[in-house]
């Protein structure tokens, strides 16, 4: 099953800092172009780049500090302190 598409209205952008800090950005301004050859993170899958892990789950996508856990979830909805 494919996750269903978010209007840019509802859009949620989030910027996770090195510290563990993020910052969450609401609506179709968060909307933006992937980079050319940009693949989807599959469910159950995940990927470290730099100090950073994401992993794709049913709940959303949690992205962390490799370093020291603290993030977020980003569901369908609603940004959560991980």
């Amino acid at each position: 099953p494919h996750p269903r598409q978010v209007t840019a209205r509802n859009a949620i952008g989030v910027t996770l800092r090195p510290s563990g800090a993020f910052t969450a950005c609401h609506g179709g301004r968060c909307v933006g172009n992937a980079p050319a050859g940009t693949t989807n993170l599959k469910y159950g899958g995940s990927i470290a780049l730099g100090p950073f892990r994401c992993s794709a789950t049913r709940r959303g996508a949690r992205c962390t500090v490799k370093s020291n856990g603290h993030g977020f979830l980003l569901t369908r909805k609603a940004v959560i302190r991980v």
